[in-house]
């Protein structure tokens, strides 16, 4: 049984209907003649984007039966990016293992979302159930070009559930929006980082260890890449 990743800030669970499943795992020594599940292929639509999605990606079944779904849920191996085989190469699971969660656009009154400052405020406490506010909050440099916020509440709950909140671009508008827990905060024990920032209009959150985070630079290009081929192979397959 593969171990699944703490997603302790996570909303993948409420969108999807489903938890963290295992993922098939294909014997190489299986019949060249039948399909693997690299090459069996679901696409599925999100908002006005297509992605030919191999299964062996896929944690757990799709929300709905047909192509368009609301969020899809994937699962990879570090560093490449490789779907889970299990073989971590003496690596604990949640150091080798990487959660993939894409989203269809958040549109409202016709007029798509700016989801990534919603995250952002949402993490940073600007959003109540009252409404969300937009104050300038304090930033310093982080790592690779982040800035991280600073100057917050410890006392709070939202501090507490997301006590390292990063931004790549202007709080108004950023271009991405990495928030990590920490060991020993609440209840985390392994801590872990949640980076979110767009495909298109697509909304992407990757869930790494919290050893991760300063190739966050990377591990946005390398997921990019590979949402590029599933268009790609979507596209082909019409």
């Amino acid at each position: 049984m593969k171990t699944g990743l703490a997603r302790p800030h996570w909303i993948a669970a409420a969108v999807l209907g489903v938890t963290m499943a295992t993922v098939a795992v294909f014997s190489p020594a299986a019949d060249a003649g039948k399909e693997t599940a690299m090459t069996q292929t679901n696409t599925v639509t999100l908002g006005a984007t297509r992605y030919a999605i191999p299964k062996d990606y896929l944690d757990g079944p799709l929300e709905f039966k047909g192509e368009k779904q609301g969020a899809v849920l994937l699962r990879a191996m570090l560093p490449s990016f490789t779907p889970d085989s299990g073989d971590y190469g003496g690596k604990p699971a949640r150091l080798a293992l990487m959660a993939i969660l894409l989203r269809e656009p958040a549109v409202k009154n016709g007029v798509v979302q700016d989801v990534l400052e919603i995250d952002y405020r949402l993490y940073v406490g600007d959003l109540t159930p009252q409404g969300m506010q937009e104050p300038a909050h304090p930033l310093e440099p982080a790592f690779d070009g982040l800035r991280r916020v600073i100057g917050r509440d410890e006392s709070t709950d939202r501090w507490k559930t997301y006590p390292d909140v990063y931004i790549e671009g202007d709080e108004q508008h950023p271009t991405l929006v990495m928030s990590c827990t920490r060991a020993g905060v609440g209840v985390v024990k392994y801590p872990n980082c949640n980076l979110g920032f767009m495909d298109g209009q697509t909304q992407v959150n990757l869930t790494v260890a919290l050893e991760h985070a300063e190739r966050w630079r990377e591990l946005r290009a390398d997921a990019l890449n590979l949402l590029a081929g599933f268009r790609k192979q979507s596209a082909a397959g019409k």
